[in-house]
């Protein structure tokens, strides 16, 4: 009788909850052989699932096998040495693989300065603006239009009249988008918006990983301020003190208090027009039992073109902040584990995998060629929004994940709320923001002073939709009216929030040894998250 070695895989429920479709997956179309048994549990995702990663690598637990890890998160661990390289696991042919086939900049989320590779890129994940063509054409639009904007989009201010007509013609609410104070607002739909006025935080895209210290702050500058106005306008209307001329009234002011979850939900219950989601949220839609061929799909609108924009050619345009995970390997896992993790991860390598995450899951292929296979582009429904999907690959923007970004997210997530709730000017809160950032990058610099992120606080579980932005911290600090009280604390869809017990046990059930002191918190180690990123620099996608 064949011995059978079972690899456990620490993962979000978007893969946990189907794990019996994704193994036969795996071993029908991956190839995975049949003496290894795959078990998907979702206990590191009950809590912060950055820091139970951390405790458990630091106290020397052998298993899980195997973690999926947002793309930010590997870094941290690979500072810490506490991630097993894959080179000296994999075969050479297939990493090489990796390296020429997979999207450069997710692989660079996993690898180190000298290109050691420490995880497999399962998934990307791209931004987009979903918007329901049957209310459209109520509203004069035709198929024409819709086939035109998958591709080229519209400026903002198109696109403010485009809702505001099909309001008009169903009074459903317009667009909704992220504007809760949290790591989303900062990393991703921020950078979004701002990106498509050809704004930036630190200048060009050359300056998104450091020097830290010694690099430009742009937050105030016109760009940055005018995206900001522009989303005053679409909540408070042509009245509001801030407003832009031209632009129309197309957000409910609840978008303040809006993570993925939120905006998804009320989109996918038939509440409003449009949308700006990760993939998960098309993949639903475009289901016949949801809006099906009526759905449409289309890039994030700009204002400024690349080539207008100062920033430019990288900033500007129609941007797409990057998203994604990965599947690393816990290296205190025994070596049979380690050996039969070599079998899955080879199997998530094949091409019928991630064509099937692509399409019983609606996950993107970390092969962008796989967007012009036959196959994918026939899979349903996600398939329908290949030539959008290739569109956002080309116009990709990463999060600025350096050592110090933590604090500057939270500074950056409360400063602009603070600006959407109307508590402080436009101007004025990208004022301040300059200053928090600047105090934040000399810190760096200062050996008495030392940038201490904000830890979250725990809270009950709370139900991921998909996979999306990473950003699970809740920022707070000043609101502009002269008091200190936390802004709003949100969970994004990637990553539920609520604190873990600090008991962890192996996979025999005994307690896990100590390997390291005691594991850090999360804003230890989410502090130490940017210092693989300069290698993502120097291969992100021309």
């Amino acid at each position: 009788m064949q011995s059978q070695t079972t690899v456990r895989i620490s993962a979000p429920p978007w893969l946990t909850d189907r794990q019996a479709e994704l193994n036969s997956a795996l071993t029908d179309g991956g190839g995975l052989p049949p003496g290894i048994r795959v078990e998907f549990d979702d206990e590191a995702y009950a809590g912060d699932a950055l820091e139970t990663y951390g405790r458990w690598l630091s106290e020397g637990r052998t298993s899980p096998t195997i973690m999926v890890m947002d793309n930010p998160w590997p870094s941290v661990f690979i500072d810490r040495e506490q991630l097993q390289p894959l080179d000296p696991l994999l075969a050479e042919s297939l990493t090489d693989r990796i390296r020429e086939e997979y999207l450069s900049s997710i692989v660079s989320t996993a690898s180190d300065d000298d290109d050691t590779l420490y995880g497999l890129p399962l998934i990307i994940d791209l931004p987009t603006i979903l918007y329901r063509k049957d209310v459209l054409r109520q509203a004069g639009y035709t198929d024409s239009e819709f086939r035109r904007w998958s591709n080229d989009s519209m400026s903002w201010q198109q696109f403010s009249a485009v809702v505001e007509a099909g309001m008009a013609a169903s009074g459903l609410d317009g667009f909704l988008w992220q504007g809760a104070a949290y790591e989303g607002l900062a990393c991703c739909t921020f950078v979004d918006f701002m990106s498509s006025w050809g704004g930036a935080y630190f200048g060009g895209y050359e300056n998104l990983f450091g020097p830290v210290g010694d690099r430009p702050i742009t937050v105030d500058e016109q760009p940055v301020v005018d995206a900001i106005r522009m989303l005053r306008t679409f909540m408070y209307g042509p009245s509001d003190d801030a407003a832009l001329d031209g632009y129309a009234a197309i957000s409910p002011e609840a978008v303040v208090d809006y993570t993925e979850d939120e905006s998804h939900r009320s989109f996918t219950d038939g509440q409003a027009i449009a949308l700006r989601n990760w993939t998960y949220s098309i993949d639903a839609n475009g289901a016949e039992d949801r809006l099906g061929d009526d759905l449409g799909v289309m890039p994030i609108p700009y204002e400024v073109s690349r080539a207008e924009s100062k920033y430019g050619p990288e900033i500007g345009g129609m941007p797409a902040a990057l998203g994604g995970w990965h599947l690393t390997v816990n290296p205190n896992a025994p070596t049979a584990k380690q050996e039969a993790a070599v079998e899955v991860l080879r199997a998530f390598h094949t091409p019928q995998v991630r064509h099937h995450l692509f399409e019983s899951y609606g996950l993107v292929s970390p092969v962008p060629d796989d967007l012009t296979r036959d196959e994918f582009r026939e899979a349903d429904p996600l398939g329908r929004y290949a030539d959008t999907l290739q569109t956002a690959l080309e116009n990709l923007v990463p999060r600025p994940v350096t050592r110090v970004w933590p604090p500057q997210s939270d500074a950056i997530a409360t400063e602009v709320n603070a600006a959407l709730r109307r508590r402080k000017g436009p101007q004025g809160a990208m004022d301040d923001l300059e200053q928090r950032l600047r105090e934040i990058e000399e810190s760096v610099l200062s050996p008495t002073s030392t940038p201490t992120p904000t830890e979250r606080s725990g809270g009950g579980r709370t139900e991921s939709a998909g996979p999306g932005s990473s950003g699970t911290r809740a920022a707070s600090g000043s609101t502009g009216s002269g008091s200190s009280e936390p802004t709003t604390s949100s969970t994004s869809v990637g990553t539920p929030t609520a604190e873990r017990a600090t008991d962890v046990a192996n996979e025999d059930g005994t307690r896990a040894g100590t390997s390291r002191e005691s594991a850090p918190g999360f804003g230890v180690l989410a502090a130490l998250a940017g210092f693989g990123a300069l290698a993502w620099r120097r291969r992100r996608r021309d």
